[in-house]
């Protein structure tokens, strides 16, 4: 999936950015859009949350891939994207997930959207949910590692 691939960048490359900043926004996917008004702002944000599981690579290969790591390797080579990404995240422990940051008069609220309206949630960062990932599924991030490293030709993957 696009995520496998972005996590694997994102450890591979030691986690610091060219500016020596910890920067998981680089590699992952997310969005933002900034609305500021008189008296009140607005960010609204979507990124990857954390939901759970304990799911190994390879059972998400065997599930998603036809048992055939080469079908996940494959994609980088031509530059593709999954459109199923979003299907395949949360079998390990993903999803994506909107929020909003709203500023009234120097007060911050938050909020999560739950696929009808924003609903108050805690204190949330777009990069919450990769840091919860990486703190409860190391050992599925370095399953994910191993194979992309263990193919890895530099400018292309065996498949």
């Amino acid at each position: 999936s696009n995520t496998l691939y972005s996590m694997y960048r994102f450890y591979s490359s030691g986690y610091i950015d060219e500016y020596g900043q910890v920067n998981m926004l680089k590699h992952f996917p997310h969005y933002t859009l900034d609305i500021k008004g008189e008296n009140i702002n607005r960010l609204y944000f979507g990124c990857l949350d954390y939901i759970g599981g304990d799911i190994s690579l390879k059972e998400v290969i065997d599930k998603v891939y036809q048992k055939d790591s080469g079908n996940l390797l494959s994609t980088p080579n031509w530059g593709g994207y999954q459109d199923n990404d979003i299907d395949i995240t949360p079998l390990y422990g993903l999803e994506y997930s909107n929020y909003m940051i709203e500023k009234i008069n120097g007060e911050d609220g938050y909020f999560k959207f739950d696929g009808f309206r924003y609903k108050p949630c805690g204190k949330i960062y777009m990069n919450t949910g990769i840091g919860e990932f990486y703190g409860n599924r190391k050992d599925f991030i370095m399953e994910v590692c191993s194979l992309f490293e263990e193919a890895d030709l530099g400018v292309g993957f065996i498949c």
